[in-house]
């Protein structure tokens, strides 16, 4: 297991961890609404991201560790499947707490 092998699995997760924020706060929990003011809920938005990025670069790390039968690609999948479960509950709630 090489640290580049181990960057890749933390980026994959890390990846998945943002579509799961881009998706329940453009979708799901529309964060970014076009008539209220500018400023606000982007910023409320990389908030969001910065607290989900380490979570979802940890996921992805630990997901890639994993299996270790499966190969290549089922390391790579439950990187992204374990970056995805962490991140997503974290942006639910820190959207629900920041009143959307």
């Amino acid at each position: 297991m090489t640290f580049r092998q181990q960057l890749l699995w933390a980026l994959i997760g890390w990846l998945a961890g943002i579509g799961s924020v881009l998706v329940v706060g453009l979708v799901i929990l529309p964060a970014v609404l076009p008539s209220r003011e500018v400023g606000g809920e982007w910023l409320l938005f990389s908030l969001v991201l910065a607290i989900v990025s380490p979570i979802a670069l940890l996921g992805g790390w630990v997901g890639g560790r994993i299996p270790r039968e499966g190969g290549s690609s089922s390391q790579i999948t439950f990187a992204a499947i374990v970056g995805l479960l962490l991140a997503l509950p974290v942006s639910c709630i820190a959207f629900w707490y920041a009143g959307w």
